[in-house]
């Protein structure tokens, strides 16, 4: 069996977070969200981040799903993070992580990555400030960031941004 269909998390740090824009997007309630934190660079791309392969901590959530409800939730944020979509190129791109969890499990998981990680040569960086269950972490939002709280708000803050 493939690491892939072992998975049934997914580690989220941005618009898809509890209390974000697009909590309500999820297709499926998960078994359980924890906080947990993964091995990257986070970077502030105006209404929402982006995570590159880095050394760094970024903290965020850990979303847990039946394995029945795994193939419809990745259809849906697949199509939110602009991933895998015919005729499109890809924004983000889906790859397995490992995520540490509060109580310091190592969890296989789902997370999305900027496709382009040149492209956050230009974006600010947020520098992991925060400590957390022993990792100094970068988080989103950071004091600086501009949190839509609608779609048409996000577009606008990208077109200023872009």
């Amino acid at each position: 069996m493939s690491q892939a269909s072992q998975t049934f998390s997914l580690f989220v740090y941005g618009t898809l977070k509890r209390g974000q824009l697009r909590e309500g997007i999820w297709p499926h309630a998960p078994k359980g969200v924890e906080a947990a934190c993964i091995r990257a660079e986070l970077f502030d791309l105006g209404p929402y981040p982006a995570i590159r392969t880095g050394e760094g901590w970024v903290l965020g959530e850990l979303w847990t799903f039946e394995p029945i409800h795994l193939k419809q939730t990745l259809v849906v944020l697949d199509e939110a993070e602009g991933f895998g979509q015919v005729g499109e190129p890809d924004v983000y791109r889906r790859q397995v992580v490992e995520a540490v969890t509060i109580s310091k499990r190592l969890v296989s998981a789902f997370a999305y990555f900027m496709q382009e990680p040149g492209r956050l040569d230009s974006a600010r960086p947020i520098p992991c400030t925060l400590e957390w269950n022993g990792y100094r972490c970068s988080v989103w939002p950071d004091a600086l960031a501009r949190v839509p709280k609608s779609l048409d708000e996000e577009r606008q803050i990208e077109e200023e941004f872009n």
